[in-house]
């Protein structure tokens, strides 16, 4: 018998699931599990998307200030006189902000406003975020940045 092959009898140490259903009247425990699952996941999701939107929109509203808070710094800071200079950094900044915000606050600080001195701009917006939430919330966000520009020390003066 050197030959043949010996042949080891088949045995299993577990038995396989039966694949009968269950008897009537009985249901499997997870049966529906998965919608559930859904209904739970959705929402979830849809919150989430919606979060990330607003804080793209408020990082979005954040550059766009700080933006127009530079631009009208630098407008009031080519004006001769103080008054030029507040009237010149609220028409930079509203013109930049257009259609961005709700509101638009504008403060021009001219204490050193003189040769060599510097002309700081704080501009704050509100922006409308109700058509983010889809369905009518009142949302706002309101950000707030200031700039200086520096003013040329070699101009001339404004003659009276």
């Amino acid at each position: 018998m050197h030959g043949a092959a010996r042949q080891r009898p088949h045995t299993t140490t577990a038995q396989r699931p039966s694949a009968t259903p269950p008897p009537a009247g009985r249901r499997i425990a997870d049966e529906g599990s998965t919608a559930v699952e859904l209904a739970l996941a959705v929402p979830i999701l849809l919150v989430g998307v919606l979060l990330i939107l607003v804080c793209l929109r408020a990082g979005a509203a954040h550059i766009d200030v700080t933006s127009a808070a530079s631009a009208a710094a630098r407008a009031a800071a080519a004006q001769r006189t103080p008054g030029l200079a507040g009237d010149a950094a609220h028409d930079s900044a509203t013109t930049a902000l257009a259609g961005l915000c709700q509101s638009i606050a504008v403060t021009v600080d001219t204490s050193r406003f003189a040769r060599g001195g510097a002309v700081t701009v704080t501009v704050a917006c509100t922006a409308d975020l109700h058509h983010l939430t889809g369905i009518g919330l009142p949302a706002q966000i309101t950000t707030r940045q200031s700039a200086t520009s520096p003013i040329d020390r070699w101009r001339q003066e404004p003659t009276p």
